[in-house]
């Protein structure tokens, strides 16, 4: 997996046989890239035999990397991210309020621990 042209994450040692698909995961970190918008893609790799490798490329969306507490990634933490919050807080990916982006340690709930991220950041702007 690439973000822009810095490989992020890696998958090996995959076998498919023809016509079969499969979907993975890859976590990254971060930690150390500038604060910004980074394009997101995955690509795989031609194999023998293989005869169509025009869709061997995927580029889906994109990711903001930005300070704790920042959730709708415009650069600070302030009372649009709050609101956001309180309108995700107590929820799980299951609910129909759900929203990721306010989950800062990835415990599949919008909890207290979120809400006091966000609390800690309150008032910063990113670089």
């Amino acid at each position: 997996m690439y973000a822009n042209a810095v490989i992020v994450g890696a998958i090996v040692d995959v076998t498919l046989t023809a016509g079969e698909g499969l979907l993975q995961s890859v976590e990254w970190d971060t930690m150390g890239f500038d604060k910004g918008g980074y394009a997101v893609s995955a690509v795989v790799d031609h194999v023998s035999e293989e005869t169509n490798i025009d869709d061997n490329t995927r580029i889906d969306g994109g990711v903001i990397v930005t300070i704790v507490g920042d959730v709708d990634g415009e650069g600070e933490v302030d009372v649009s991210d709050l609101y956001i919050m309180g309108s995700a807080y107590q929820s799980d990916p299951m609910g129909s309020s759900w929203n990721p982006n306010c989950d800062f340690d990835n415990s599949n709930s919008v909890d207290a621990s979120d809400l006091s991220d966000l609390n800690e950041n309150y008032g910063e702007v990113g670089a």
